[in-house]
């Protein structure tokens, strides 16, 4: 009778634990669901986003989704909203693209030239914030964004720290050396460019009417245009997307050596391609050949196949 007594609410225990051990777990399958739902929801949304993308890129239609689209400089970008309820902000998906690489004519090489030179140019003379100065000038320290036109004179930037943005619509010879870093650097000279120092640049636009030579450890992304030729040696890093052209005829010709390495496509299409090690072009060189396709990207200008290189979501 005692074991009786004993085994009956030790067994009323046991259903008693269950019952709540069920009801808990048709609690948490219930939340789990819901999680479930909304994970569905956002990638459903990020897909739909990611779809008008891709099929504003092939030139297809995109249904009804608002695309924002921006080719004002090398590389396209393009935006997509993704769709949320109303407890969720607004958010989209943007991706930066550029055009696969091929075997171009001389004229397109010529279009992609005039386009960066008019670009680079019109980019520096819109700045509001562009000050007149002429005689050689030389800037050991600049403010977070500057753009300035020298006149009659040559550049020499030997800076350390940051800068947000700088421009420089420059008569004569520039020269970058120091210790910095360029979230932005906009350059348009009618005289030979000689970029070094320990600077990196992730966006570069520069255009030279003689010879632009890139040493020591100045790296950068972006596109640069040497009239006369061009030379990247030291150990120099051209980083994925990039591409320096030279466009002169004859002896003009586009150079890597050293230790330098380049992420990119390096032609010159009237002259000639001089790599010193082929293993440090990841990328293309025209006239010559493709080292490694991934890396063969060449700016919007181009028409061709659209490759998205790098995408990110925004509020």
């Amino acid at each position: 009778m005692g074991c009786r007594g004993f085994v009956l609410p030790f067994v009323l225990i046991i259903l008693l634990s269950l019952g709540i051990l069920f009801q808990g777990l048709l609690h948490a399958s219930g939340n789990l669901r819901r999680y479930a739902d909304r994970v569905a929801r956002e990638a459903g949304g990020i897909y739909a986003a990611e779809s008008a993308i891709v099929a504003f890129l092939h030139g297809m239609p995109h249904g009804e989704v608002a695309i924002e689209s921006e080719e004002g400089s090398l590389w396209g970008r393009v935006c997509a909203p993704v769709p949320g309820d109303s407890l969720q902000k607004p958010s989209k998906v943007c991706a930066l693209y550029g055009s696969k690489f091929a075997r171009f004519r001389f004229e397109d090489w010529m279009l992609f030239v005039q386009n960066l030179r008019r670009g680079v140019r019109e980019g520096i003379a819109g700045d509001l914030r562009l000050r007149h100065l002429s005689g050689n000038r030389r800037f050991f320290t600049l403010d977070s964004s500057a753009a300035f036109r020298i006149q009659d004179g040559d550049l020499y930037l030997d800076l350390d720290g940051r800068v947000r943005s700088a421009s420089f619509d420059v008569d004569g010879n520039v020269a970058v050396k120091g210790s910095a870093t360029f979230d932005t650097l906009r350059i348009f000279a009618r005289g030979n460019v000689e970029l070094g120092g320990r600077v990196s640049v992730a966006y570069l636009e520069l255009v030279s009417d003689a010879f632009v030579e890139v040493k020591s450890e100045f790296s950068f992304s972006g596109g640069l245009y040497g009239r006369d030729g061009l030379r990247i040696a030291g150990r120099a890093h051209g980083i994925f997307p990039c591409v320096a052209v030279s466009l002169g005829s004859g002896d003009s010709r586009a150079e890597l050596a050293g230790h330098a390495l380049f992420e990119g496509v390096i032609a010159s299409p009237g002259g000639s391609v001089d790599i010193e090690d082929k293993k440090n072009l990841l990328g293309a060189s025209y006239p010559g050949s493709v080292t490694d396709s991934s890396f063969a990207l060449l700016p919007v200008v181009f028409d061709g196949d659209r490759m998205v290189f790098r995408r990110r979501f925004e509020p």
